[in-house]
């Protein structure tokens, strides 16, 4: 009765044969008719197959005859194929002939096996899980956490295991919060939400926190599990987000929409006040070359630096905005008068006196400054912007680091530019363009040794352009590189037509900032010269201190390579801007124009005769040929003679005239251009 009704299965067997078993054998196994169906049979019926049967008999019996019994876990088949786990024991009747006789003992543990697998499973999932895992008993202390709570915070298990996991408070959440945790926890048996902690080492974190409470079939508390994940970084993106919606992600400044909030507050103060506020539009000055010529990033470090001296130099004025590109705002509240105004441009103008180092680039930039007047110039935002971007393109246009303020007069300016850009595009590749000459002479001999090129526009059907209201434009939107290279087309052309009727004469091509720091400025020449038959001898590139300070360091590169092509270097302008003679005496250059608006003046003013001399004598230090423009007067040509000026230009030699009519005012020479060397 025992055999039969014992709930493992048991066999006696011989020989690996199955002699008797007993009910429950048969039932493990999956034999509905009883034990007759497995005995006399071999126990390879038990096992997956033949192979498994034959190596776990060796390894068994063996067992058996050392040791005098054998206990493993084994996987073996049902009668239907579904496999099961056994719990087998096995003992011989004799350790000396084990395959005479054996008891084997099977116990199902297939149940066991798949509870043991899932708990291993979930174990392996605790440990290895990316969130932080704690489970505290009923009394709240912790009992076990995984490998992820050891990362987050820093505590190791043995430091957490039976401490309150309020261990882990911040300090930052009042026991108010904490109460409303545990009342809701309780209530409805899980809890979520953002909480900060501290690590180990002190730091304070957001993390987003789930606790969920245990209970057992009598709705006991057993276990609290709390699962957190760190929100560090998904904070920071958070505020990343918040902080690139409100400033400019590369100088930090507010941006238009801040700018535009401040404006509203500010505004609304103001007409309940009675007072008034300052729009001021800065736009950098030839911004557009530091890009074209040294890329992007050198032109984004610019503007960094930019930005941080904006920062100290009006540190405690209201706020300053960056619109995009170069162009800032700055937003004066109380703006009292005109001084108050004055007082932050001349703040701003200083700030840009000294050159910026940028990646070894010596760069010198200025702002122009636009100003509009709440209410006076407008109510709107955008109006009111508007309309100090307009005064800051005159401001431009009179000379560029100059501060103006809006008029109406401006609106029709500003249409009139917007007409003539358009105008100008349209030229662009057309036969609208020319080119005039002027000569310059010898001041001692009075003979004409060469020829500045001008370049006039007279558009399709309507009056001639001024060369100051369309060479601007030409300059801020790109368009000076296409023209420029058609002026020197043509110059060059000009020339051999010089050369081939016996008159040749040295033809002056004025160059943009644009034109300087392409890198295809040498081939471009080269190549024109070939087609030409013009050799560089008889080309002189005239170019304005302004351009030269822009980037000492590229201006000197480019220059060198122009003048080992064999091409004169002039500058044109000089006196008029920002420069070094440390730097300007490092530069490849053999001639400098005393601008017309020291000549002007010359036979009149003691002063702009100071000035000239003191160019003159530059020159003369530096080896350098100095011609004076703008000459218009025998007295003004006398006192240049005086003080040793090689070269002039002017009306008193002769009006800009096309190319043609200057050729029949020269007497026929032979070989090339002398360049007005003579003394």
């Amino acid at each position: 009765m025992i055999f039969d009704n014992a709930h493992v299965g048991i066999a006696y067997i011989q020989d690996r044969v199955i002699l008797r078993c007993n009910r429950r054998m048969a039932e493990i196994f999956g034999y509905d008719l009883g034990p007759e169906a497995l005995v006399g049979r071999t126990t390879a019926i038990l096992y997956p197959d033949p192979e498994k049967w034959q190596a776990d008999g060796l390894h068994r019996y063996e067992q058996l005859k050392h040791d005098g019994f054998s206990a493993d876990e084994v996987l073996l088949r049902r009668s239907d194929g579904t496999p099961v786990w056994c719990h087998r024991v096995g003992r011989p009747l004799d350790p000396a002939t084990p395959h005479a006789g054996s008891i084997w003992v099977y116990a199902d543990i297939t149940r066991e096996r798949r509870q043991r697998a899932q708990l291993e499973l979930a174990r392996t999932v605790f440990d290895n899980s990316t969130e932080a895992l704690l489970v505290t008993d009923a009394d709240n202390r912790i009992v076990t956490v995984n490998r992820a709570f050891t990362a987050i915070t820093g505590y190791e298990a043995r430091e957490v295991l039976g401490q309150n996991p309020s261990v882990l408070k911040s300090g930052r959440h009042d026991d108010d919060f904490y109460r409303a945790m545990w009342a809701r926890l309780l209530t409805d048996n899980r809890w979520e939400g953002e909480i900060w902690d501290r690590r180990k080492n002190g730091e304070v974190y957001p993390k987003w926190l789930s606790v969920a409470v245990v209970r057992d079939p009598a709705d006991a508390i057993t276990h609290y599990v709390a699962a957190f994940t760190d929100v560090t970084r998904r904070k920071e993106a958070e505020e990343r987000v918040q902080f690139l919606a409100h400033h400019d992600p590369l100088t930090g400044l507010p941006n238009r929409v801040v700018l535009r909030e401040r404006f509203a507050q500010a505004a609304e103060h103001a007409r309940h006040t009675g007072g008034r506020l300052a729009m001021l539009f800065l736009d950098l000055d030839h911004f557009k070359r530091v890009n074209d010529s040294l890329g992007h990033p050198v032109g984004d470090r610019l503007l960094v630096a930019i930005a941080e001296r904006l920062r100290l130099a009006l540190y405690g004025t209201d706020m300053i905005s960056r619109q995009g590109g170069d162009e800032f705002v700055i937003l004066l509240e109380n703006a009292t008068g005109y001084e108050q105004v004055m007082a932050v441009a001349r703040k701003i103008q200083a700030c840009m006196d000294a050159p910026f180092d940028i990646d070894g680039h010596v760069l010198s930039t200025s702002f122009s400054i636009g100003v509009a007047i709440f209410p006076d110039d407008g109510e709107c935002f955008d109006l009111l912007v508007q309309r100090a971007d307009t005064a800051m393109y005159d401001a431009k246009e009179t000379g560029r680091g100059t501060l103006s303020y809006f008029d109406e007069k401006m609106n029709a300016q500003a249409a009139e530019r917007l007409s003539l850009h358009g105008q100008l595009r349209r030229a662009v590749g057309g036969d609208e363009f020319s080119l005039v000459f002027q000569p310059q002479v010898g001041l001692r001999s009075g003979r004409i040794f060469g020829a500045e090129a001008l370049l006039r526009w007279t558009p399709a059907g309507g009056a001639p352009v001024a060369p100051d209201r369309f060479i601007p434009i030409a300059e801020e939107s790109g368009l000076i590189v296409p023209i420029g290279e058609w002026v020197i087309h043509e110059a060059f052309r000009q020339a051999r037509r010089w050369l081939d009727a016996g008159t040749p004469l040295k033809v002056a091509i004025n160059l943009s900032g644009l034109q300087i720091y392409r890198a295809d400025l040498v081939s471009t020449l080269a190549a024109i010269g070939r087609d030409t038959g013009v050799a560089p001898c008889m080309i002189e590139l005239e170019l304005t201190e302004s351009i030269l300070m822009e980037d000492a360091a590229a201006a000197r590169e480019v220059l060198e390579a122009l003048k080992r092509a064999g091409y004169s270097i002039a500058v044109d302008d000089f006196g008029t801007g920002y420069s070094s003679l440390a730097y300007l005496k490092k530069f490849p250059l053999d001639k400098l124009k005393i601008d017309r608006s020291f000549i002007r003046e010359l036979d009149h003013s003691e002063e702009d005769q100071a000035i000239a001399r003191a160019v003159i004598q530059i020159g003369r230090a530096l080896g350098l040929r100095v011609i004076a423009e703008g000459v218009e007067t025998a007295e003004q040509r006398e006192l240049l003679l005086r003080h040793d000026c090689h070269e002039g230009q002017g009306w008193l030699f002769g009006r800009p005239v096309p190319g043609d009519e200057l050729g029949k005012l020269l007497a026929p020479t032979r070989g090339p251009a002398s360049g007005g060397r003579e003394r």
